[in-house]
C-alpha cells in the first residue's frame, strides 16, 4: 500500500482518480473506499435488514433552521398541526420555483422526463396532509411521503441541471464534492468514474483483490454509524404504547427493497379511512383488497354472504379466455393498425397440431408478460383505444424493468390486462358503499384486481382519466400529446404494438428454455445467456428503452429468409432450441445460403413450428409471434 505522503503527492499531480482511496474500509470480503470524502458511512447494504413502513423507526435530529429545506428533516410531533403545515407549503413553493429553473434549462425536455409527475404526486401527496381528516399516524407517513419527494424531485433536477453535464463532458479539474448530496454507494467501475468526476459523495465497493499496490490509500478507517439517526418504534401519543408499522420486505439492498418501502398512500390505505368510512383498515403489507369484493383467499365465504356471483380467475395471476371477446388466437391477425404479419410465422401458427390432449399437465405459466397486440387493433371505440394506450404507455417504463429483471414470476392473463387497459383511476377504489349488499359487478371485480396487481408500478394520478394523466405520455423519446391517441398516427399506433409483439416473444422464449432445460440454467448460466442474447440483434429492443424503434425489419422479424439480417438470427435460434426436449434432429446444425429455396424454407418453418408446438404443450396456449416493422410493405 501507498504511504499517506506520497499518496497526496500523485493525487497533487492530477493522478488520483475514482478508483483510489481517500479512505478505505474493510468489511470482508469487500472493501469501500472513497476519492472524496472522509468517512464511510454503515451501509447496512450486507445484512437480511428488515425496511420499515415510512419513518417509524427513524427520528431525524438535524438542526438546520436557516435552511430553505429545513422541513424536510424534521419529524412530527402530535402537537405540531396544524400550524407546522406552513412549513410543508414553503416546501411546496420551493419546488414550484425549482420547477420554472428547471423548464429554464430546457431540462424537461429530456426523454422520458419523470418531472412533471414527480410534481404531480407532490400535490396529492400535500393535499392528503391540507385537506382530509388524518389520524396522527397517518400525519407521520404522509409527511414522510412529502420529504421524500421533495428530497427526490430536487436530486432529479440536480441530476440533470449538474451532474450529468459533468458526466457528458468531464473538465479537469473535476468539481470539489458538493456536501449537500447524500452521495451513493455503488459497485460499478463506471459509475463510480462518473460520480467522482461530477463532484458526488461516492463510496465505492469492490473485492478485496481490486485493491493493489499501486492504489492511493490515504487512511484507513470504519464505518461510521450516523449519530442523528435515532431508533424508535412509532407510539401512540395518546395511549402511549408502541404500535410499530408492518415490515414491508426483508432482504439484501437493491431495487425490489425500494420498490416495497416506496408505496403511495392513497386514502384507502390510510388509517382514518376504517375510522370514516366503516371499512376494514387495508393490510399495509400488500395492496388493499375492498371488503365487499371477494378475494382469492375468501371468495366463496364472501360472494355466498352477499349474494354474487363468484367470479371465475379474479386472482390476477391467472385469468382465461380474450379481452376483446373470443377470437381464434392461433390466426395471426392481419388488421390495418397492426404491423404487417410475417408469412413464415402466421404459417407456423397456421400448421402446428393443435390437439390439447397433447397438452403437459405439468406446465408453466400461462398468463401474458405483456398485453396482445390484437387487443389494441380490435378496440372499436376512439376513446377506449386511447385509454387503453394512454393506460399501457404508463405502465410501460416499471413494467419492463420488472419483468427484465424477474421474467419468471406470476404474470396477469387476458382478463386482467383487459380490464387493466380499460381501467380508469376511479377502479383502484371501485366502491365508496358502505353497504354490504352493495352490488359490484365482475367488471368491477377484475379492474379493482387488475389495479391492484399493477398499483406498485403506477404514479397516482390524482382525478386523471387515464393512468397516464391527461396530458401527454413518452415513448422512445417521444412525446405524445394523448388526445392523439384516440385517433393515433398510423406509424405511431404500428410502432407500439410492434415493439409488443417483439418484447412478448423475447420473453416468452427466455421462459419456456429456462422451464424446459432449468439444469443447463444451473449448470452454465452464463453460455445459456449468450446463446438466448444471440437469437436477437440487440439485447434490448432497439438498442435501449428510449431510442427510435429500428427502421427495418432485422433478425426473426425479417421477411427475406436468405438476407444477412435473417439466416444468423434463424440460426442461433435453431442452436438454442436444439436442447430442447424433443427437438428433432439435426437442429442445432447451421443453414446455409447454397442451400436451394425449398430446402431453406422447410428447414425454417420446421424451427418456427417447433417453437410455437413447444410453446403450445407447455402452455396450453399459442404463442405470441413477431412481426415486420411498421412501414415495410405488407405480405
Amino acid at each position: 500500500m501507498n504511504v499517506k505522503g506520497r499518496s497526496r503527492n500523485r493525487a497533487h499531480r492530477g493522478e488520483f482518480d475514482a478508483h483510489d482511496a481517500r479512505v478505505l474500509c474493510h468489511i470482508p470480503p469487500r472493501v469501500i473506499t472513497s476519492p472524496n470524502n472522509d468517512w464511510v458511512p454503515q451501509p447496512f447494504m450486507f445484512e437480511d435488514t428488515p425496511v420499515q413502513a415510512h419513518a417509524n423507526a427513524v427520528k431525524r435530529n438535524f438542526n438546520f433552521a436557516d435552511e430553505p429545506l429545513a422541513a424536510v428533516w424534521y419529524t412530527p410531533s402530535y402537537d405540531d398541526f396544524p400550524h407546522k403545515l406552513d412549513a410543508l407549503a414553503k416546501l411546496m413553493d420551493l419546488v414550484k420555483v425549482r420547477v420554472n429553473t428547471y423548464k429554464n434549462g430546457k431540462h424537461h425536455l429530456q426523454a422520458g422526463d419523470q418531472s412533471i409527475k414527480m410534481v404531480q404526486s407532490l400535490h396529492v401527496t400535500f393535499n392528503h396532509l391540507n385537506r382530509f381528516p388524518l389520524t396522527y399516524r397517518d400525519i407521520v407517513t404522509s409527511v414522510t411521503e412529502f420529504q421524500h419527494g421533495v428530497l427526490e424531485f430536487h436530486a432529479y433536477c440536480d441530476y440533470y441541471a449538474f451532474i450529468l453535464p459533468c458526466i457528458e463532458r468531464p473538465q479537469f479539474p473535476f468539481p470539489a464534492v458538493n456536501t449537500q448530496w447524500m452521495g451513493a454507494f455503488t459497485e460499478g467501475v463506471q459509475v463510480a468514474e462518473a460520480l467522482f468526476r461530477a463532484g458526488v459523495p461516492m463510496w465505492y465497493v469492490c473485492p478485496e483483490a481490486s485493491v493493489t499496490s499501486s492504489t492511493i490509500i490515504e487512511a484507513i478507517v470504519t464505518p461510521t454509524q450516523p449519530d442523528h439517526i435515532v431508533l424508535a418504534a412509532f407510539c401512540d401519543p395518546i395511549k402511549k404504547f408502541a404500535k410499530p408499522f408492518p415490515v414491508r420486505y426483508v432482504g439484501p439492498a437493491g431495487v425490489e427493497r425500494e420498490t416495497a418501502s416506496r408505496h403511495f398512500n392513497t386514502e384507502s390505505k390510510m388509517e382514518a379511512y376504517k375510522i370514516l368510512v366503516g371499512e376494514d383498515a387495508p393490510s399495509e403489507g400488500g395492496h388493499p383488497w375492498p371488503r365487499n369484493i371477494a378475494t382469492p383467499r375468501n371468495i366463496t365465504g364472501d360472494a355466498a354472504r352477499i349474494g354474487q356471483r363468484v367470479p371465475d380467475h379474479v386472482n390476477p395471476s391467472q385469468g382465461s379466455g380474450s379481452g376483446s371477446g373470443p377470437r381464434n388466437k392461433w390466426v395471426d391477425l392481419d388488421h390495418q393498425l397492426l404491423p404487417p404479419h410475417h408469412v413464415t410465422w402466421s404459417t407456423a401458427l397456421d400448421h402446428v397440431t393443435k390437439d390439447e390432449k397433447g397438452v403437459k399437465s405439468q406446465r408453466m405459466n400461462a398468463g401474458y408478460r405483456f398485453p396482445e397486440p390484437v387487443v389494441f387493433a380490435v378496440v372499436l371505440v376512439s376513446d377506449s383505444r386511447k385509454q387503453y394506450l394512454a393506460n399501457w404507455l404508463a405502465l410501460r417504463p416499471l413494467w419492463l424493468g420488472r419483468i427484465a429483471n424477474q421474467p419468471h414470476l406470476p404474470v396477469p392473463g387476458p382478463k386482467v390486462w383487459h380490464a387493466f387497459l380499460n381501467s380508469t383511476l376511479a377502479a383502484a377504489t371501485p366502491s365508496t358503499a358502505t353497504s354490504s349488499t352493495a352490488i359490484i359487478t365482475l367488471s368491477m371485480e377484475c379492474k379493482s384486481a387488475a389495479v391492484q396487481f399493477f398499483g406498485e408500478h403506477l404514479a397516482d394520478m390524482g382525478t386523471a382519466s387515464t393512468w397516464a394523466g391527461d396530458i401527454s405520455i413518452n415513448f422512445r423519446g417521444n412525446t405524445i400529446k394523448l388526445a392523439t391517441l384516440a385517433d393515433p398516427p398510423l406509424q405511431l399506433i404500428q410502432g407500439i404494438l410492434w415493439e409488443l409483439a417483439e418484447l412478448s416473444f423475447r420473453y416468452d422464449l427466455l421462459t419456456l428454455d429456462k422451464f424446459l432445460i432449468p439444469q443447463l440454467w444451473a449448470d452454465s448460466p452464463h453460455e445459456r445467456q449468450v446463446a438466448y442474447d444471440s437469437v436477437f440483434p440487440s439485447e434490448v429492443v432497439g438498442g435501449t428503452w428510449d431510442a427510435p424503434l429500428p427502421t427495418e425489419s432485422v433478425g426473426l422479424c425479417h421477411s427475406d429468409i436468405r438476407a444477412d439480417h435473417f439466416l444468423p438470427f434463424i440460426n442461433a435460434f435453431r442452436t438454442l432450441m436444439s436442447h430442447w426436449p424433443s427437438a428433432p434432429a439435426l437442429m442445432g446444425q447451421p443453414l446455409l445460403e447454397p442451400l436451394a429455396d425449398t430446402t431453406l424454407n422447410n428447414k425454417v418453418g420446421e424451427a418456427l413450428r417447433f417453437y410455437v408446438e413447444s410453446f403450445f404443450v407447455n402452455t396450453g396456449r399459442p404463442p405470441v409471434v413477431p412481426r415486420r416493422m411498421p412501414g415495410t410493405a405488407r405480405a
